[in-house]
């Protein structure tokens, strides 16, 4: 008998049992012909090496070890996609929120600017210049308590123009 007639009988013996094997495993009908003519093109490739007590077990195991590393590689292309989409997206909410975090900070650097003259220098020194009460009052010539009312009145001056151009988070 020559090899294509092995051949011939090996896959008409078998290959039900191949296929209800691989559809158990992947659940999926295209998979599992996939997986058993992949099995059954290796068989060709080693039909002289494998016995004929070993031939249904030689492919079952091929079945089964290509479902295997298809899993292996679905899960980590899944994974690989996964990571890189979740980087994606954050990348853009972080940039989203960067470019809105911009806009209100210059947004609020107008804002101050347009403040009275007292208001503003204290509040730009107080908040950009991280400066202490107690600094700006000695580089004003004024006691703290002075620029502790300057800050209040200023800030609450900020607050009712941003509510009332209905800002709410700044």
């Amino acid at each position: 008998m020559n090899e294509k007639e092995k051949f011939g009988l090996v896959f008409e013996q078998y290959y039900e049992e191949l296929f209800r094997y691989a559809v158990y495993l992947t659940k999926n009908r295209e998979q599992a012909d996939d997986l058993v003519g992949n099995a059954v093109y290796k068989f060709l490739l080693n039909i002289e090496k494998i016995s004929e007590e070993q031939q249904k077990f030689w492919l079952l195991r091929v079945i089964r070890n290509d479902f295997i590393d298809s899993e292996r590689k679905r899960k980590r292309w899944k994974t690989d996609v996964f990571h890189r989409i979740k980087e994606t997206l954050w990348n853009q909410e972080d940039t989203e929120q960067e470019l809105i975090n911009q806009e209100s900070k210059e947004r609020l650097a107008s804002l101050i600017a347009a403040l009275a003259s007292p208001y503003k220098e204290v509040i730009f020194h107080y908040y950009y210049s991280e400066m202490s009460v107690k600094e700006i009052a000695h580089y004003f010539g004024m006691n703290n308590n002075q620029v502790k009312t300057i800050l209040y009145r200023g800030r609450k001056k900020l607050k009712e123009v941003l509510l009332n151009e209905g800002f709410r988070r700044l």
